[in-house]
């Protein structure tokens, strides 16, 4: 939350409360752009999983696993394959 404050020249106080004003927490945020990238990754790109977490900011594929499961009802493999069909 730091850097994205600073990068958007502003407090994180005030980045806070602009959020909260939106009904929106940083870590939603972050759940969302994780999400999305995860799904373009694991469609466009040849990465191993494990890959694709560390490029996500998870220091542990297994959080990224738990996630990933959580986001698609199913594992990147499961995932993968099935899209390929």
């Amino acid at each position: 939350m730091d850097e994205a404050a600073k990068h958007l020249h502003v407090s994180i106080s005030t980045l806070r409360r602009k959020l909260k004003a939106q009904d929106v927490t940083y870590e939603s945020l972050v759940d969302k752009v994780r999400k999305r990238l995860a799904e373009y990754l694991m469609i466009n790109s040849e990465l191993k999983s494990e890959e694709v977490a560390y490029r996500l900011g998870y220091k542990h594929p297994s959080n990224f696993y738990a996630a990933f499961k959580n986001w698609f009802g199913c594992s990147t493999k499961e995932y993968r394959s099935d899209f390929k069909r």
